[in-house]
């Protein structure tokens, strides 16, 4: 909580506040006790949507204040300086999470195309060995150890 949200958290009372032209001059308003009843409501369809109507709470405040009063301007101004700071911050992090994420799903399925491919070799290997084994351990068996020793290679190219 930042010593100025407090200025921003209800909608501007025009009335109340003596404000009469408050609306000419802002045309869309917005204050952040109205984003959290969004984001309650499940009613925004963006992060941008979010960070469109922070954005245009404060620029609000600097638009109606800046001819009113500066005070209410410069608060506007800081705690939107502070938004953005940490707005930048978060997108940071989580585009690193996302990168990491990434990076983690390529390894796994490296991982698997690995085994796969091992377990291939393995079988590939085993198949071999039966064959040689055939080649110089049976006279009986008549089937063509060169076919089979082609068969398996061509298996291997996955």
């Amino acid at each position: 909580r930042h010593e100025h949200g407090w200025v921003f958290s209800s909608p501007v009372d025009p009335v109340a506040l003596g404000l009469p032209d408050y609306f000419q001059i802002v045309k869309k308003p917005m204050a952040l006790g109205t984003i959290k009843k969004k984001l309650e409501n499940d009613s925004y369809r963006s992060i941008e949507d979010f960070d469109s109507d922070i954005r245009l709470t404060f620029d609000n405040g600097m638009l109606y204040k800046a001819e009113k009063n500066r005070s209410v301007y410069d608060m506007a101004r800081v705690l939107k300086e502070v938004y953005i700071s940490e707005y930048t911050n978060l997108q940071t992090r989580s585009s690193k999470e996302r990168a990491q994420e990434t990076i983690d799903k390529k390894e796994e399925v490296a991982e698997v195309q690995e085994n796969k491919y091992s377990n291939v070799l393995t079988d590939s290997v085993n198949e071999i060995e039966i064959v040689i084994t055939k080649m110089i351990g049976d006279p009986a068996d008549n089937s063509d150890p060169v076919i089979a020793v082609a068969k398996i290679l061509q298996n291997l190219q996955l």
